[in-house]
């Protein structure tokens, strides 16, 4: 009984997290900072490339009957570089995306990559990369089982990548929603990324 107390608790804990609006994050570990978007509620965990270290979910998530209700992710997560610079590491990328390494995508995910750019901030390389394919609208994914019943629509869904090189670690913000959604929270998207404060 004390072993389902604790659980019991321990998802009850999960929850109120979820439903707490939180706005600003300051990672002392890693040495950056970032904000939020106004409204949005913090979310526990994701699954990322890498460390997961903070993320938000758009108000939809907190709704009941929320299921049905496609909204917004966006994870903070930090990687091991593995001495790659920010131009290495996008076109890794992209050539993982595009199928040219031994490593190949799910081609039911139908993955592309919409868009790549290297960028700079606070003095640090990076980049921002898009990437379309099939998934859940809250992550680009596909059932492990072909015949198990998912119990979400699968939908085209859009991750922006948007990542920050500083000595040997990279900093990335990946931020995922429907693709029919994308024009609605982009805008947010980059807000949140100009927040970004790497030290």
């Amino acid at each position: 009984m004390k072993h389902l107390n604790r659980r019991f608790l321990l998802v009850l804990a999960s929850l109120i997290v979820l439903a707490v609006p939180a706005r600003a994050y300051e990672d002392y570990l890693f040495n950056f900072s970032i904000k939020g978007p106004k409204g949005w509620l913090a979310m526990p965990t994701a699954s990322v490339p890498g460390t997961y270290r903070f993320g938000w979910t758009s108000p939809e998530w907190g709704m009941p009957k929320a299921r049905n209700v496609w909204g917004s992710t966006i994870s903070v997560f930090v990687q091991d570089t593995e001495g790659h610079t920010a131009q290495d590491l996008l076109e890794k990328n992209v050539a993982v995306i595009s199928g040219k390494t031994e490593v190949k995508p799910d081609p039911r995910a139908n993955l592309r990559v919409v868009k790549q750019q290297t960028i700079t901030v606070d003095g640090n390389p990076g980049f921002v990369m898009e990437v379309l394919g099939n998934g859940t609208g809250f992550a680009i994914s596909v059932p492990v089982d072909p015949k198990a019943k998912n119990p979400f629509k699968m939908v085209p869904t859009r991750q922006r990548w948007f990542c920050v090189v500083k000595g040997k670690n990279l900093i990335g913000v990946l931020s995922t929603c429907p693709d029919s959604l994308y024009k609605k929270y982009a805008p947010t998207f980059t807000a949140t990324e100009k927040t970004l404060q790497v030290r």
